[in-house]
């Protein structure tokens, strides 16, 4: 009993850490985005992750994949790492950080949806009704960021960047029955960093004319938010259900808002916030929401 109290105040603890870790990227993003190009922002990250996990991996020695599930580990890192962090890094480019993080945090309904589809979880009303409200604040954060209601491309890519991450969580679960959380982070982000590797001589001639404090900035989100809080994120998927693991993803936005005050000084506009909280409330009702299981999954989850 209370070696499982101890595992629950862990996982719990890496929850709140990833979240921590994840909120500090958007304001990251937004102080180096204005030196740094969208795609060779997210190069230089993912090469500082890449290499910090080869420090593990020389400690830890991580098994080969095996050769059918290297097409799906392919996929997890091409879509919920390379392509996730390039369209949030295009959508920061004229968003502000905690609006950002609220669109993104529209995940978990996205998830549920996902679920719904590929793992044949059927949400009850309640679901249902928080996945539209959830929906609804997102489009509002979107309009509240534009003009009128007119949607700003900055919103379009970082919904993009939600369904990546929510395409992510429920790809990766299956495959941490197989592989330890390092060992599947590690192979993903090697991936990802392969999959942009097209953009390095770019990315070389940027770091030449970007200041020390972007390119800082930068190596924080590839040793942080980056190679820790995507290993933490894994550990905590691994002790715990995917509906559960994603309701901590509500802690988000509202870091981000402090980050995006205290390091940035920006406000986000009334109805953005608005939005934001409506989304949230969204979420947290999709997740209170009963979810029945019948046997067998499109995964093998079940």
């Amino acid at each position: 009993m209370k070696g499982q109290e101890r595992t629950g105040i862990l996982t719990i603890t890496l929850a709140i850490a990833t979240m921590i870790s994840w909120a500090s990227a958007f304001v990251g993003i937004r102080a180096s985005i204005p030196y740094y190009s969208a795609i060779d922002l997210a190069l230089l990250r993912y090469l500082v992750a890449s290499i910090v996990l080869c420090g593990a991996a020389l400690i830890r020695r991580p098994r080969l994949l095996r050769l059918h599930d290297l097409p799906v580990v392919l996929l997890l890192g091409v879509i919920g790492i390379a392509l996730y962090n390039t369209s949030l890094n295009y959508g920061e480019i004229g968003m502000k950080a905690a609006a950002a993080s609220f669109i993104v945090a529209s995940a978990p309904i996205v998830t549920s949806l996902l679920a719904f589809c590929f793992l044949h979880e059927r949400l009850n009303l309640l679901g249902w009704f928080g996945s539209l409200l959830g929906f609804a604040g997102v489009a509002a954060v979107a309009l509240g960021e534009g003009s009128g209601f007119v949607f700003e491309s900055g919103a379009v890519f970082v919904a993009i960047s939600a369904v990546c991450q929510a395409t992510f969580f429920v790809m990766q679960k299956p495959y941490l029955r197989k592989y330890t959380p390092l060992e599947l982070v590690t192979y993903a982000i090697w991936f990802a960093t392969l999959s942009m590797s097209v953009f390095l001589p770019s990315l070389i001639s940027q770091i030449g004319r970007a200041p020390l404090d972007a390119t800082l900035a930068v190596i924080y989100l590839g040793i942080v938010p980056g190679a820790i809080g995507y290993f933490c994120w894994s550990v905590v998927l691994s002790r715990m259900d995917t509906s559960r693991a994603i309701s901590f993803l509500y802690l988000v936005p509202f870091i981000a808002l402090i980050l995006g005050w205290v390091w940035l000084r920006e406000l986000t506009s009334v109805i953005s916030t608005i939005g934001g909280v409506v989304a949230l409330l969204g979420v947290y009702l999709t997740n209170k929401s009963r979810i029945r299981r019948p046997a067998g999954g499109r995964f093998g989850l079940h």
